[in-house]
């Protein structure tokens, strides 16, 4: 099945899977207050209940304060996305935010219905299985900073990124049935829906990828210095706050996230940090070649705007609205 991020499609997939596992009709409306993406209406043996909503594609942590500003211009105020994950799905519960995601899953608790489904498998749940492992996630960071790849035969991709024969057979024919590339004529394929992929990827890396990187946390000896410190480059690159800032001298970094192939031993001999699990020293096995992407200090501008959003912190949001506007030449989703 083709799944694509365009908003018409999500609700038509929501709202046909709420109405099979809740026996309430489900109708899509124009929004009778602005500011909202539509209106949901829900009828069941002469009862109708009626929500403000808001569609995105995949729920981020990055878009709470979006979500709880319409919760307060109208309480009832429903989310509606193709994918939310379970983790993001409880603290929409804490907050009192409801949510619809594609595959039927929903939390609705106004004054005149409560509606619980949980458990559901389905909508673009299903795309997750199918096109986002481990491997596919580091595979399809490559071909979003060299897009150039996607023409090249593949064993000069097995050479550029270290992935398989066989999972670059495999992702690049999910991102095909999932509308994320289009066959060029001459051979290779190109984007079709870039921004889109993007989208998808950044929780999906935060999710599954990103935590099994985790090294350990430390903090430098003297904080306040950390613009002096020389890295091995070949080896250590900066990403998140501090690479922002040395991209746009805008942050002052609270969280060092730190990229490396260097072993703990010589980070904490080669950049005068201490081992600590409260430390703001955040250190992370790289997943590609650093000769390969040379981006000089810091990681590729995709994966720091992806460090940003998933820090979940509103001052970083706007930190990598920035990013994407001072770097026009690559193709970000909007937050």
């Amino acid at each position: 099945m083709n799944f694509s991020n365009n908003k018409d499609e999500i609700v038509q997939l929501a709202l046909t899977n709420l109405e099979t596992y809740s026996g309430w009709q489900a109708s899509w409306l124009p929004s009778r207050q602005g500011g909202f993406d539509g209106g949901l209406r829900l009828d069941r043996e002469g009862k109708a209940v009626e929500l403000e909503a808001e569609v995105k594609s995949t729920a981020l942590s990055s878009h709470l304060p979006r979500l709880l500003q319409q919760k307060e211009l109208n309480p009832n105020f429903i989310l509606i996305a193709g994918r939310i994950s379970m983790e993001f799905m409880e603290k929409l519960k804490v907050l009192g935010i409801n949510y619809l995601e594609s595959g039927g899953n929903a939390c609705i608790n106004t004054k005149d219905l409560f509606l619980l489904i949980e458990g559901k498998k389905g909508g673009l749940a299903l795309e997750r299985k199918h096109l986002f492992t481990n491997a596919s996630i580091q595979l399809i960071f490559h071909l979003l900073v060299k897009a150039e790849l996607l023409t090249h035969p593949y064993r000069n991709i097995v050479a550029a990124t270290g992935s398989s024969l066989d999972n670059i057979s495999r992702t690049i024919h999910s991102l095909r049935e999932n509308g994320y590339l289009t066959p060029l004529q001459k051979g290779g394929y190109v984007f079709s829906n870039k921004a889109g992929l993007i989208e998808r990827w950044i929780p999906e890396y935060g999710e599954r990828l990103k935590p099994k990187l985790l090294m350990g946390q430390f903090r430098f000896l003297k904080d306040d210095r950390w613009e002096d410190i020389i890295l091995d480059t070949k080896k250590t690159l900066w990403g998140g706050e501090p690479a922002a800032d040395k991209l746009l001298h805008s942050l002052r970094p609270e969280v060092f996230t730190i990229y490396t192939k260097e072993s703990r031993q010589d980070l904490i001999k080669n950049y005068r940090m201490v081992s600590d699990p409260n430390g703001p020293v955040k250190v992370y096995q790289i997943f590609w070649d650093p000769a390969f992407l040379d981006h000089n200090e810091t990681v590729p501008e995709l994966l720091i705007y992806a460090d940003l959003l998933l820090s979940g912190s509103p001052r970083n949001v706007e930190v990598a609205k920035n990013l994407f506007d001072a770097e026009k030449g690559i193709i970000l989703p909007p937050v």
